[in-house]
Protein backbone atom coordinates (compact mmCIF):
# COMPACT_ATOMS: atom_id res chain seq x y z
CA UNK A 1 0.00 0.00 0.00
CA UNK A 2 1.46 3.33 -0.85
CA UNK A 3 1.71 5.35 2.20
CA UNK A 4 1.75 9.31 1.23
CA UNK A 5 3.96 11.11 4.45
CA UNK A 6 4.05 7.59 6.31
CA UNK A 7 2.41 6.72 9.39
CA UNK A 8 1.01 9.28 11.99
CA UNK A 9 1.72 8.36 15.98
CA UNK A 10 -2.00 6.99 15.91
CA UNK A 11 -1.15 4.83 12.69
CA UNK A 12 -3.45 7.41 10.77
CA UNK A 13 -2.22 7.01 6.80
CA UNK A 14 -3.72 9.76 4.53
CA UNK A 15 -3.28 9.68 0.89
CA UNK A 16 -4.59 11.86 -2.12
CA UNK A 17 -5.31 10.07 -5.65
CA UNK A 18 -6.08 11.22 -8.97
CA UNK A 19 -7.65 9.65 -12.13
CA UNK A 20 -4.30 9.11 -13.79
CA UNK A 21 -2.02 7.89 -10.91
CA UNK A 22 -1.22 4.18 -11.45
CA UNK A 23 -0.48 4.01 -7.74
CA UNK A 24 -4.46 4.76 -6.80
CA UNK A 25 -5.87 1.48 -5.00
CA UNK A 26 -8.39 1.14 -7.45
CA UNK A 27 -6.24 1.15 -10.62
CA UNK A 28 -5.24 -2.93 -10.11
CA UNK A 29 -8.38 -4.44 -9.42
CA UNK A 30 -9.92 -2.75 -12.73
CA UNK A 31 -6.98 -4.16 -14.70
CA UNK A 32 -6.82 -7.40 -13.20
CA UNK A 33 -10.32 -7.56 -14.06
CA UNK A 34 -9.87 -6.77 -17.56
CA UNK A 35 -11.69 -3.01 -17.27
CA UNK A 36 -8.45 -0.76 -17.22
CA UNK A 37 -11.03 2.36 -18.12
CA UNK A 38 -12.73 2.08 -15.40
CA UNK A 39 -12.61 4.37 -11.94
CA UNK A 40 -13.97 4.12 -8.86
CA UNK A 41 -16.45 6.58 -8.17
CA UNK A 42 -14.83 9.39 -6.07
CA UNK A 43 -12.37 9.75 -9.01
CA UNK A 44 -15.03 9.39 -12.03
CA UNK A 45 -17.49 12.27 -10.43
CA UNK A 46 -14.64 14.48 -8.34
CA UNK A 47 -11.30 14.05 -10.30
CA UNK A 48 -9.85 12.92 -6.87
CA UNK A 49 -10.20 11.29 -3.58
CA UNK A 50 -8.32 11.52 -0.21
CA UNK A 51 -8.17 8.18 1.10
CA UNK A 52 -7.56 7.48 4.69
CA UNK A 53 -6.04 4.18 6.87
CA UNK A 54 -6.53 4.30 10.93
CA UNK A 55 -6.55 1.91 13.86
CA UNK A 56 -9.55 2.13 16.09
CA UNK A 57 -9.26 3.85 18.76
CA UNK A 58 -9.11 0.84 21.15
CA UNK A 59 -6.42 -0.84 18.41
CA UNK A 60 -9.34 -3.93 17.79
CA UNK A 61 -9.96 -3.04 14.12
CA UNK A 62 -9.85 -0.36 11.45
CA UNK A 63 -11.57 2.45 9.81
CA UNK A 64 -10.59 3.48 6.12
CA UNK A 65 -12.20 6.33 4.37
CA UNK A 66 -12.83 7.78 1.51
CA UNK A 67 -13.51 11.96 0.93
CA UNK A 68 -13.90 13.74 -2.16
CA UNK A 69 -14.90 17.41 -3.35
CA UNK A 70 -17.78 16.11 -6.01
CA UNK A 71 -21.46 16.87 -6.22
CA UNK A 72 -22.11 14.27 -2.98
CA UNK A 73 -25.81 12.35 -2.98
CA UNK A 74 -28.44 14.14 -1.24
CA UNK A 75 -28.92 13.77 2.72
CA UNK A 76 -32.14 11.66 1.81
CA UNK A 77 -30.69 9.48 -0.64
CA UNK A 78 -28.07 8.43 1.12
CA UNK A 79 -29.24 5.01 2.12
CA UNK A 80 -31.23 4.65 -0.89
CA UNK A 81 -28.31 4.57 -2.98
CA UNK A 82 -27.48 1.17 -0.95
CA UNK A 83 -30.21 -0.67 -2.35
CA UNK A 84 -29.59 -2.87 -5.18
CA UNK A 85 -30.03 -1.07 -8.95
CA UNK A 86 -30.19 2.32 -7.47
CA UNK A 87 -28.93 5.06 -9.04
CA UNK A 88 -29.09 8.96 -7.71
CA UNK A 89 -28.79 10.12 -11.70
CA UNK A 90 -31.94 8.75 -13.73
CA UNK A 91 -31.02 8.39 -16.73
CA UNK A 92 -30.04 5.14 -18.09
CA UNK A 93 -27.26 6.48 -19.63
CA UNK A 94 -24.19 4.17 -18.92
CA UNK A 95 -21.37 7.00 -19.45
CA UNK A 96 -23.14 9.15 -16.55
CA UNK A 97 -22.66 6.44 -13.75
CA UNK A 98 -23.08 2.51 -13.48
CA UNK A 99 -25.70 -0.18 -12.49
CA UNK A 100 -26.23 0.91 -9.78
CA UNK A 101 -24.72 -2.41 -7.49
CA UNK A 102 -21.44 -0.89 -6.24
CA UNK A 103 -22.38 0.45 -3.05
CA UNK A 104 -24.78 -2.31 -2.63
CA UNK A 105 -21.68 -5.02 -3.20
CA UNK A 106 -19.95 -3.40 -1.12
CA UNK A 107 -22.04 -2.61 2.00
CA UNK A 108 -22.87 -6.14 1.87
CA UNK A 109 -19.40 -7.87 2.08
CA UNK A 110 -18.45 -5.06 4.52
CA UNK A 111 -21.24 -6.26 6.87
CA UNK A 112 -20.59 -10.24 6.38
CA UNK A 113 -17.36 -9.59 7.85
CA UNK A 114 -19.00 -7.98 10.88
CA UNK A 115 -18.07 -4.05 9.41
CA UNK A 116 -20.17 -1.01 8.85
CA UNK A 117 -19.86 1.18 5.36
CA UNK A 118 -21.60 4.99 6.29
CA UNK A 119 -22.00 7.81 3.92
CA UNK A 120 -22.15 11.57 5.33
CA UNK A 121 -21.76 14.88 2.83
CA UNK A 122 -18.24 16.21 3.57
CA UNK A 123 -17.96 19.30 5.24
CA UNK A 124 -17.57 22.00 2.79
CA UNK A 125 -18.97 19.87 -0.28
CA UNK A 126 -18.31 15.95 -1.53
CA UNK A 127 -18.96 13.24 -0.22
CA UNK A 128 -16.92 10.88 3.20
CA UNK A 129 -17.01 6.98 2.75
CA UNK A 130 -16.43 5.08 5.95
CA UNK A 131 -15.71 1.67 6.45
CA UNK A 132 -15.15 0.01 9.57
CA UNK A 133 -13.92 -3.61 10.21
CA UNK A 134 -13.17 -4.74 13.87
Amino acid sequence: MRRPGGAGPEGDLRGRWRSADPLHPASGLASRAGQPDRQCAALRYAGSAEVGLQREPRGLGFIITIEDRGPGIPVDKLESVFEPFYRVEASRNRHTGGMGLGLYIARDLTQRMGGTLVLRPREGGGLRAELRLS
